[in-house]
């Protein structure tokens, strides 16, 4: 218990270190509450829309990713991969990806399977890391099972429903 709350305290002043040192802004100007992370730290998770049994370099599927650091900018092209956002719900996960997104990725080559049809099909079973799946609530690793499923699009967005 000793340990965890001398780890707590020793990041927290941390942080609080960096964003003063940084002279971290408010989003919503001045506030004695309110900061943001300290300038230059990013975290983006990716997807790569290629099927993980051919090493996420072609064919259609799902290859996750979650990338860091301190330096402006990724690591990776924002061609190369391509932001979404996932929620988990019961034994649902639902990820939204923009459809600006999509054209920018590798051209637009991804694009095909979404526009246009109710439904997506995923030939290889994806796990996605746990610590990725720690973020979403989850405390194993969340599998994706190959199969078809839901598409829709709305305000610019799709809409995918992996029923877990």
């Amino acid at each position: 218990m000793k340990k965890h709350t001398l780890l707590i305290l020793t990041n927290l002043l941390l942080i609080t270190g960096v964003s003063f040192a940084t002279e971290s802004q408010s989003f919503n100007g001045p506030s004695n509450t309110a900061f943001t992370a300290p300038a230059g730290v990013w975290v983006k998770l990716t997807v790569t829309f290629h099927r993980p049994k051919l090493d996420c370099l072609k064919g259609f599927g799902l290859c996750f990713d979650l990338n860091w650091g301190i330096e402006k900018g990724g690591s990776q092209n924002d061609t190369e991969v391509c932001p979404v956002s996932m929620q988990l719900e019961k034994n649902q996960l639902q990820m939204q990806v923009a459809e600006a997104d999509l054209k920018n990725y590798e051209n637009g080559s991804s694009l095909q399977y979404f526009q246009g049809k109710p439904t997506i099909t995923l030939e290889d079973d994806t796990e996605i890391p746990l610590r990725i799946s720690r973020e979403l609530g989850s405390t194993s690793p969340i599998v994706i099972k190959a199969g078809v499923y839901p598409v829709s699009f709305q305000n610019g967005t799709y809409l995918v429903t992996i029923q877990l």
